[in-house]
């Protein structure tokens, strides 16, 4: 038979009662005849050694809760002051009592606290996390001695707590730009945390997301707030933060334009690669100070030569604004000359030169100057001749209302035809004694005057328009004319002449002349017969006559 409990002794002593073995729910009152009936007015707590409520083995804990007894207990009513009891622990199957066993005097009326420190208990071989109950037991803990029936004590409150396997805590990390654009949308990331199985807790300006990685954007300008929490599957956090400023996008007046133009012709200013936050909502546009356009771009016409300030100032959606300013040189251009003139002419022929075909610059052009070998002429279109063959250069300079000028230059071939020789016989009959006159006079004189014959008869020179010779011997002579004109152009012709002895008859080459005829005839008849023999003869010499005149060019 086992030996009655401490407990049981005093109510067998003094009640000769059984106590109940019934564990009150924590916080209930128990109404019943026995020495000790506590009451928890809330429940105990388990307070872990550090601020991090994820419990590992090894950890320093803390039992804390407040136990009062109920007034009408018996015990009360034999000890109206106070019931001295022992308080211990007990961590799933370990009771603590050399560690957290403890004599408490428990008040009648009120209440006592109770704070016990506990190491938390290990983990079963291959768990990474363990529920354990926690219960604190008042009773006589000598008289248990943890050997029989723990449950002699009286369990007054308990809780539960989980211990985890140890692993590094997480660590929170925000990659996130400093400054974005009002409106722009822009990325927020958490990947480079570190942790095992982590969730993600954003709070971006008041505002919760979740998620490795978030987008989000600001309607203002100003500086947010973000916050991250990463949590691991123990539970265990970390926090980071930081801020980024919302901007409205720059405002950034641009003026697209050439730099330079002429006078009188037509410029673009344009301005519409202008940027703001909201687009551009008005252009302001000033040449030399003077505000000219409120046209995102205009077209303008300098009338003089010069440097012009061309200014831009554009206003965005938000009201910001923006200055830009463009240098633009204006100069005058140049007329140009120009004419045209055919690539030859003749000697004395008369050549029309028109410079219609020149353009003004920015200034109309007020006289034409010509230069044309070296003889100065003026005038839109002038005309002049050349009395000397070659290359000429015919020169225009323009000029304009403001003196400008431009000039255009060009060679024309003037040529010219050399004289032609001719030679013709002047005799009766070309026989050997008789005086034979060579003409010149039917040579043609070309584009200038003949003033120079010179001939060549067999031989022997001669000069002048016409020469006259008389030849001792017969046979073929050649006769050579070389002409020459003003210019000093020179030409050359040649001919061969078959000169005869004077026997009675002509049988050579003669002349535009008539042969001597012998008028003695005889009464018998013979005249006649010498007639027609001078018939026949005479129509040969004619006949001989055209045929030389057709192979010597005559």
């Amino acid at each position: 038979m086992e030996e009655p409990s401490f407990l049981d002794k005093l109510m067998d002593r003094f009640f000769d009662q059984e106590i109940t073995d019934e564990i009150p729910d924590p916080g209930d009152i128990v109404v019943a005849d026995t020495l000790i009936n506590p009451k928890i007015p809330f429940l105990g707590t388990i307070v872990p050694g550090s601020s991090d409520d994820v419990i590992h083995e090894g950890d320093q804990l803390t039992y804390e809760a407040d136990v009062s007894l109920d007034e009408s207990a018996s015990g009360c009513s034999l000890y109206p002051d106070t019931v001295t009891m022992d308080t211990w622990l007990k961590v799933g199957a370990i009771h603590y009592t050399s560690s957290t066993v403890e004599t408490v005097d428990i008040p009648c009326e009120g209440s006592v606290s109770l704070s016990k420190d506990f190491p938390a208990p290990g983990l079963d071989v291959g768990n990474r996390e363990q529920d354990y109950t926690v219960e604190l037991y008042i009773g006589d803990a000598d008289s248990v001695g943890f050997v029989g029936d723990v449950e002699d004590g009286i369990v007054a409150d308990s809780d539960t707590l989980t211990v985890y396997e140890e692993i590094d805590p997480p660590t929170a990390s925000i990659d996130a730009p400093s400054t974005v654009k009002v409106g722009e949308s822009v990325s927020l990331d958490a990947s480079s945390s570190s942790g095992e199985e982590l969730s993600y807790s954003w709070s971006i300006d008041g505002s919760s997301e979740s998620g490795e990685s978030v987008s989000t954007s600001f309607s203002s300008e100003g500086r947010y707030s973000l916050q991250l929490t990463v949590s691991d599957w123990q539970g265990q956090t970390d926090t980071a933060s930081t801020t980024v400023r919302a901007e409205y996008e720059e405002v950034d007046a641009s003026i697209d334009v050439a730099g330079s133009s002429k006078v009188g012709e037509e410029v673009e200013f344009d301005g519409e690669f202008s940027q703001g936050h909201d687009g551009i909502t008005s252009y302001t546009w000033r040449i030399n100070g003077d505000r000219v356009s409120s046209s995102s771009s205009f077209t303008r016409t300098f009338e003089e030569p010069g440097e012009y300030t061309v200014e831009l100032t554009v206003e965005d959606g938000v009201g910001q604004q923006d200055t830009t300013t463009e240098t633009h040189t204006v100069s005058a251009s140049k007329p140009t000359a120009s004419f045209s003139v055919p690539s030859s002419v003749e000697a004395g022929e008369t050549v029309t030169l028109d410079a219609s075909q020149s353009s003004k610059g920015s200034y109309p052009i007020e006289e034409y100057r010509w230069n044309v070998a070296g003889e100065t002429l003026t005038g839109e279109s002038v005309s002049t001749s050349f009395s000397q063959d070659g290359e000429k250069q015919i020169e225009l300079t323009v000029v304009d209302s403001q003196g400008n000028t431009a000039t255009e230059s060009a060679m024309i071939l003037v040529t010219s035809e050399g004289p032609q020789p001719a030679i013709s016989v002047q005799a009766d009959r070309l026989v050997v004694g008789e005086e034979i006159t060579f003409s010149g006079e039917d040579s043609e004189p070309g584009s200038s005057e003949i003033n120079s014959y010179q001939w060549s008869i067999n031989g022997e020179p001669a000069s002048g328009s016409s020469t006259s010779i008389v030849f001792e011997e017969p046979g073929n002579k050649t006769i050579e004319l070389s002409v020459t004109d003003t210019q000093g152009r020179e030409n050359t012709v040649s001919r061969t002449v078959e000169i005869i002895e004077d026997g009675g008859s002509d049988t050579g080459d003669s002349g535009t002349g008539d042969s001597d005829s012998d008028d003695d005839s005889g009464g018998n008849g013979s005249g006649d017969e010498n007639d027609d023999e001078e018939g026949e003869q005479g129509f040969f010499r004619q006949l001989w006559d055209s045929i030389w005149r057709v192979l010597t060019f005559q």
